[in-house]
């Protein structure tokens, strides 16, 4: 429908242009090419879209994942509106389809059932009804009863102008695009003075060829009255003679007046520029130093950036949830053309995403499933920027994380890569507006220190230098754990007070998960002890950190219950 009504306003510019402007003229080719070009731009410019750029940098985000819940259907709609003219729109296209249908039928029974006669490149169809004359293409179908000789040459002449210059497409053209926008007032007098230009261009050719100019005046108010006419033939008769008439006494316009062709180009611009354009958002891409740099010096950090992921097995009931959240910020959404394969995962959605102050469209159709699809709402005071698209980033579960960095002291900052891919900066709590934070590349270990700060570095329990760090290989990392401030000094004494840096490899985070623990093990989970059992429950997917204690370590922190180890897990809940 918004194609519709888009096509429909670029037939209302063309129209009044033309009658402000240029029907007073006698540029009549001009006006004829002005008129086709209007008819045609109506259907290919609703298609246009202008990319507006908005570049939003890679700054430290807060995800959101919208999962799974019981399956709810969705209450259903009643008739709206918008449904009842699409219905009344859909009758009025068949009625007139029809109609269209049935004048080239009986066009063609004239035709094709009555003997012509082919004059060098015309076939001359000579009728007893009382037709119109008229011309489709090189046909040309009179009544010679009707007239005398210098009046059927006069015909022949105008018809022939027709003809010559395939005033039939025109013709054509016009009434399908009145089929297609019929519910548009507009469009039935953009035909009728597309119809009456073609004739001031074949009354102009005939009278060219005609030796008594005021004859053929004449013949045009002897028949005045009109027959029967076919709408889409180029007929001879007109109900508006008397233009026709003053057209032909009309001096010629100066060629000044072509400049006013040029008024259309503004206006379709501004048209353009209203109603055809889309954001397109860049993510540019910048080092982990210059994120953080633009983190802080941009006050991004006070945004409130939020994302919401509609994936593959969705549900009505994931749907209404989603809605209701973006709802509740101000925000509407709508979702339609949703079809699922066989194993009732999504392969097609449209999304229409809108705010106070701009909206958002995407589409996904193909036979296959569909890649998670981002929801980014970013808000700003009272302005929000939205945007949806895909990422071939997403897994389904967290296994694969290379990184993980924490600042402790309710201080937190993760990062995050799947695969092969760079690192995802996530930005949890707020960080202290003091602390230097770098992120090195390669093989360097990242750091969140001050530059002159020389930390504590542990690797798998053990406390290394600063150049072992630097040359371990950053592809056997599991986690970095960092430590600052009074929980460092609390927990390592003196040496913690420039910071300290505990790094887990995956060789031993795979020993202490694999780890078959006795039952004279203390557990401890989320800082509550629990049983055994509890504690085999707990699916890998769920932990964050595990920590063990042994020997002295275990005793001095947890008595004489931990004499035989205690084995320490945090959640991600935690």
């Amino acid at each position: 429908m918004e194609y519709l009504l888009k096509a429909s306003a670029i037939i209302i510019i063309f129209y009044l242009s033309y009658k402000l402007f240029l029907q007073r003229i006698t540029f009549f080719e001009s006006n004829r090419a002005f008129l086709l070009i209007g008819l045609l731009s109506a259907f290919l410019i609703p298609l246009i879209v202008i990319p507006v750029i908005v570049e939003a940098p890679s700054i430290l985000k807060n995800t959101v994942i919208v999962d799974n819940v019981n399956n709810i259907e969705p209450a259903k709609s009643s008739l709206g509106f918008t449904d009842i003219i699409s219905y009344i729109y859909i009758i009025g296209f068949i009625v007139f389809m029809v109609r269209f249908i049935f004048q080239l039928a009986s066009l063609f029974a004239i035709i094709l059932k009555t003997k012509s006669v082919r004059t060098n490149r015309y076939k001359i169809i000579e009728i007893d009804s009382k037709y119109s004359p008229f011309s489709f293409f090189n046909w040309i179908v009179y009544n010679p009863k009707l007239f005398n000789k210098t009046e059927l040459r006069q015909i022949l002449d105008h018809e022939k102008a027709h003809a010559n210059q395939y005033h039939s497409i025109d013709v054509l053209i016009a009434q399908i695009t009145c089929i297609v926008l019929w519910l548009n007032p507009f469009v039935w007098l953009y035909f009728k003075d597309l119809k009456q230009n073609l004739e001031f261009i074949a009354d102009k050719k005939a009278q060219l060829n005609c030796n008594d100019k005021k004859n053929y005046q004449y013949t045009l108010l002897k028949t005045i009255m009109p027959k029967q006419q076919i709408t889409l033939t180029n007929n001879f008769y007109n109900s508006l003679i008397k233009k026709r008439i003053i057209m032909l006494h009309k001096s010629k316009s100066k060629k000044t007046s072509s400049i006013k062709y040029a008024i259309i180009i503004p206006l379709l611009a501004l048209f353009l520029m209203s109603f055809n354009t889309k954001e397109v958002y860049i993510i540019t891409e910048t080092t982990p130093e210059q994120t953080l740099i633009d983190f802080y010096q941009n006050d991004t950090h006070k945004k409130n950036i939020e994302k919401f992921t509609i994936h593959k097995d969705f549900s009505d009931s994931d749907f209404n949830i989603l809605s209701e959240q973006l709802e509740n910020k101000g925000l509407s959404i709508k979702f339609t053309g949703i079809k699922r394969n066989s194993a009732n995962e999504i392969i097609s959605i449209k999304i229409e995403l809108s705010s106070k102050n701009s909206s958002v469209k995407h589409v996904t159709n193909s036979s296959e499933i569909i890649k998670p699809i981002i929801i980014t709402v970013e808000s700003t005071g009272e302005n929000q920027m939205i945007s949806i698209g895909n990422t071939s980033n997403y897994k389904d579960d967290h296994d694969d994380i290379k990184h993980k960095i924490h600042v402790k002291n309710d201080h937190e900052i993760e990062v995050i890569g799947y695969g092969e891919s760079e690192p995802e900066f996530r930005e949890g709590k707020n960080i202290i507006s003091g602390d230097s934070i770098v992120f090195t590349k390669a093989k360097t270990i990242y750091k969140i220190l001050n530059d002159n700060e020389t930390p504590l570095y542990f690797i798998d329990g053990k406390e290394v230098t600063s150049k072992e760090i630097n040359n371990l290989d950053h592809d056997i990392i599991e986690s970095i754990d960092v430590s600052k401030g009074e929980n460092a000094i609390n927990k390592y004494g003196d040496k913690g007070e420039n910071g300290v840096v505990i790094i887990t490899t995956k060789n031993q985070k795979t020993s202490s998960i694999s780890i078959r623990p006795s039952n004279n093990l203390l557990f401890i989970v989320d800082g509550k002890e629990v049983n055994k059992s509890i504690f085999e429950s707990i699916s890998p997917k769920e932990i964050n950190n595990i920590e063990v204690l042994k020997r002295e370590k275990a005793i001095n922190k947890y008595g004489k219950k931990g004499e035989n180890g205690v084995i320490i897990i945090t959640t991600k809940q935690e």
